[in-house]
């Protein structure tokens, strides 16, 4: 089965708020040609990511305070993937352990405690390349939606961010990097 069907089986037998995100988070990766992403939290969007990083030839980081064992989402292909590289831990405690690259994508659906989520936007910014986007999930949860936001709020200020929220899905806020011009995402697709 390819990723598109197994994404629309997915959504159609899910009741998660990201499962409607899934087939954009794909088109994302693709879109954006990217070589390496980075992901606080880890399940069906790990496979997502990692089959059009199949494409693409890039990498996945995930940190995630449960084990892959834990995580029933982690599927068995992610698993065997080459170009994954799973951290267990905080990732506000292991973030500091992690060889990190320069990211095209970023994707945050970790700790949902806004003190926690500020610290890790925080940790990654640096390593946002320039027009990389940085997507938090959860940012218009019925419960969840006013601590992720706030953590985005706090965390885009004074910086060179462009910011989106889709509210469907439970919420998924973009930001695009208009900063780190040094480090660009490199697009190389052009329609002939």
């Amino acid at each position: 089965m390819n990723i598109l069907e197994e994404i629309f089986q997915k959504t159609e037998k899910s009741d998660t708020g990201f499962c409607l995100h899934y087939q954009f988070l794909y088109s994302l990766v693709l879109g954006l040609e990217s070589k390496e992403v980075f992901e606080f939290g880890s399940g069906f969007s790990t496979h997502c990511i990692l089959s059009a990083l199949s494409k693409t030839g890039g990498n996945l980081t995930s940190c995630d305070i449960n084990t892959i064992k834990q995580n029933g989402n982690i599927t068995e292909y992610s698993q065997n993937c080459e170009n994954w590289k799973f951290v267990h831990g905080n990732s506000n405690q292991t973030f500091h352990k992690i060889d990190h690259k320069q990211y095209d994508l970023i994707l945050h659906d970790g700790s949902h405690l806004s003190s926690e989520v500020l610290v890790d936007l925080n940790n990654i910014y640096p390593y946002l390349k320039h027009d990389g986007i940085l997507i938090t999930h959860d940012t218009r949860h019925h419960k969840l939606g006013p601590q992720m936001m706030s953590a985005v709020e706090k965390f885009t200020k004074d910086k060179e961010l462009e910011i989106l929220t889709l509210p469907y899905g439970y919420g998924l806020t973009f930001c695009r990097n208009k900063g780190n011009k040094e480090n660009k995402v490199n697009l190389t697709w052009s329609k002939k």
